[in-house]
């Protein structure tokens, strides 16, 4: 600012000169002592020469704008001095010189700024092109997406809108409908069960549990889900009276639709039990029946009340008059038990080898030993176990009949050696033995077994002092009962809880399963079979199952890596008698045993932290058994007895050999039987 009023005060034409100066020009006959020429415009070459000229200027002359440079040169001069005309024009050339170097500098600043003005406004117009421009592209793009909008997205998000309504209707019109079926279900029921149609009563209610499953979240399903499940438990019970109904009057084509029934509820071996129970309730009811007529018609107007007393009691009060006819209709009555049972046997054998035959004697009194025995010819039971139950079971049980309900848990004195002797045991019928979901009776096994171990334990501790209390001569009798008994204690635990894991997960389930693979493919897979998940997902259940039971009871470490350590045995065991169930095997079916099995060894190292895997080298050294040479396999054929005669046999039939020559596969067919003669 200051500059700029310096440069104007000097520019020709100024105000400040125009006041004093003009004035004297416009009077006539003036001359001006000096009169400017362009000639003598010269400019100050160098920088700063003009900067010390512009420096030299007085401050007056920046003061404001109403400065009068003209006048305050002229007060400079002294009227009453004569005027030096050679000062004046030094002084002029002095004025002459930096107006000179103001106008220089203006006329570069004006220079500088016009460029700098003309290139923003350059700018600016190119700036407003463009706007222009921008603003017809979105008056465009406005204008286009407009008509899109009505033209397609909405009309196209009003039909998929419309689409997914649909869909949700046809969904709620089909939930709708098996709501309606599920809700007309129970009439159905009851008229299936009125039909003695137990099977298709069973699947038709299990149907519609999975059903009710899928639409619990709609509030009127919730009571009818819990309607079906004591739907299903009626149906137990009617099936378990129809059951009892063949004990005396056996039927084919009844016996198959209560057989049918059971294998649907997954409860064949419940069948097995109840079927003992009831025949030994027909036997005894029959029996009591017949009796009990012929007493109370030989006591005429005796006033004892019959029904209550034991049977045995009550065959005492049989009069010799009526001793033969009784006899005769209860050997009747017991021939009708007895060919009702035979019919049984007969059905099992023809349309049910495979199945858990009856006992030849139906005796629902046998007792945690005679399990044991049956344990034992599965090879479950060690020597020194076995031998112990059954010094047990010599010197401690009674060797008699089914003894009646006076005679439970009461000793008895045998009349050669007055030993003390007790009944079988006898399972109290509160404890659910056949229960899935309970896992077999696990809390009352766990009881049972961990109680005797503790009372091992007890025993062991207090060997000591009871061998410093007892006479001498009693202390081998002592030595013998802790060697032989006490200490055997601890094996119990393997086959208690082994039988838990046997029946936990149907593995015949899975045998079948892997039948129905076909091995014989002819690339490689890199999808695992679903047996593999089916097996699994029985783990999972097993566990979730474990747990429950813990809640309850307190589960000990030891039991929980037994009931693991037999089911991944059986696990395993079920993987090799499925591969050898293959009647053809190429390479790549091979790759995908090793591929389902490898899964589950990933899937199962997640539910479980046993390690190593019980038995994983059982497996894989039988899927490596396929990819032997002709030389080699006789060897390992006689280097592993573990596996089974037909086990072996799949390989030779069904693995490379089968590739071998026809005297090869002979030689080693030869082999497995010589090993199968010496295991005999």
């Amino acid at each position: 600012m200051a500059l700029r009023k310096k440069i104007r005060s000097l520019l020709p034409g100024s105000k400040q000169r125009s006041s004093s100066l003009d004035d004297d020009q416009s009077s006539p006959g003036y001359e001006p002592i000096y009169k400017y020429k362009e000639e003598d415009r010269e400019f100050a070459r160098d920088p700063l020469e003009q900067a010390e000229l512009i420096s030299s200027i007085e401050d007056v002359y920046f003061s404001d704008d109403s400065f009068d440079s003209s006048r305050y040169e002229l007060k400079k001069l002294d009227s009453t001095q004569p005027i030096d005309l050679d000062k004046m024009d030094e002084d002029r050339d002095v004025l002459r010189k930096q107006l000179q170097a103001v106008s220089k500098k203006v006329s570069d600043l004006v220079l500088e700024n016009q460029s700098a003005y003309v290139k923003e406004l350059q700018r600016v117009m190119e700036l407003q092109t463009n706007l222009q421009t921008a603003n017809v592209i979105c008056a465009n793009g406005r204008r286009q997406l407009s008509l899109a909008k009505k033209d397609f997205t909405v009309a196209s998000l009003s039909i998929l809108s419309n689409h997914r309504k649909r869909l949700q209707l046809v969904s709620l019109m089909r939930s709708l409908h098996t709501i309606k079926t599920l809700q007309r279900t129970d009439i159905r029921l009851r008229e299936m069960m009125e039909e003695e149609d137990y099977p298709g009563a069973i699947q038709l209610c299990l149907e519609c549990q999975k059903a009710a499953s899928t639409f619990k979240h709609f509030t009127c399903i919730s009571e009818l889900n819990s309607k079906l499940q004591d739907t299903l438990e009626m149906i137990e019970e009617q099936l378990d009276q129809a059951l009892a109904k063949t004990c005396l009057n056996f039927d084919t084509h009844h016996y198959n639709k209560v057989q049918t029934a059971y294998r649907l509820l997954g409860k064949t071996q419940t069948a097995m039990d109840q079927l003992h129970m009831h025949f030994t309730s027909a036997i005894h009811n029959t029996a009591f029946t017949i009796v009990l007529g012929y007493v109370e018609l030989c006591a005429g107007s005796d006033n004892t009340n019959f029904q209550k007393m034991p049977y045995r009691d009550l065959c005492g009060h049989i009069t010799v008059d009526t001793y033969i006819p009784c006899l005769v209709n209860l050997c009747k009555a017991l021939w009708e038990v007895m060919m009702s049972y035979h019919k049984t046997i007969d059905w099992h054998e023809r349309f049910d080898p495979a199945a858990q035959q009856v006992s030849s004697t139906p005796d629902t009194e046998s007792g945690f030993i005679c399990a044991f025995q049956k344990e034992s010819s599965g090879r479950v039971l060690g020597s020194k176990l076995t031998t112990t139950l059954k010094r047990i079971e010599d010197n401690l049980i009674q060797q008699s009949v089914v003894p009646g309900p006076s005679q439970l848990g009461a000793p008895n004195t045998d009349e050669k050696n007055t030993k003390v002797k007790f009944p079988y045991p006898h399972l109290s019928p509160v404890v659910e033995m056949t229960d899935l979901n309970k896992l077999f009776g696990l809390s009352e096994r766990m009881v049972a077994t961990e109680s005797l171990l503790f009372l091992s334990e007890q025993f062991q501790f207090l060997q000591s002092h009871l061998e410093s209390m007892i006479p001498p001569s009693k202390k081998p009798f002592l030595q013998q009962f802790y060697s032989q008994t006490v200490i055997v204690a601890h094996e119990l635990r393997i086959p208690v809880y082994r039988s838990v894991a046997t029946k936990a997960i149907d593995f015949e389930q899975m045998i079948q399963m892997m039948t129905n693979v076909r091995w014989d493919i002819k690339e490689i897979m890199s999808q695992h079979n679903p047996y593999v998940d089916w097996l699994l997902q029985e783990l999972q259940l097993f566990d979730l199952r474990i747990q429950e039971v813990a809640r309850k009871v307190p589960l000990p470490q030891p039991v929980y890596y037994i009931l693991w350590e037999h089911v991944i045995r059986l696990s395993n065991w079920t993987f090799v008698e499925g591969f050898a169930c293959a009647k053809k095997c190429s390479n790549e079916g091979r790759a995908l045993m090793q591929l389902d099995f490898q899964q589950f060894l990933m899937k199962l190292e997640k539910l479980t932290d046993i390690r190593p895997i019980p038995d994983r080298e059982y497996v894989e050294t039988y899927i490596k058994a396929f990819y032997l040479t002709e030389n080699d396999m006789e060897q390992w054929i006689r280097d592993h007895r573990e596996y089974s005669t037909k086990q072996l046999t799949s390989l030779v039939t069904s693995g490379v050999t089968s590739l071998f020559q026809k005297k090869s596969r002979q030689k080693l067919v030869q082999v497995i039987e010589e090993i199968d003669r010496l295991r005999r």
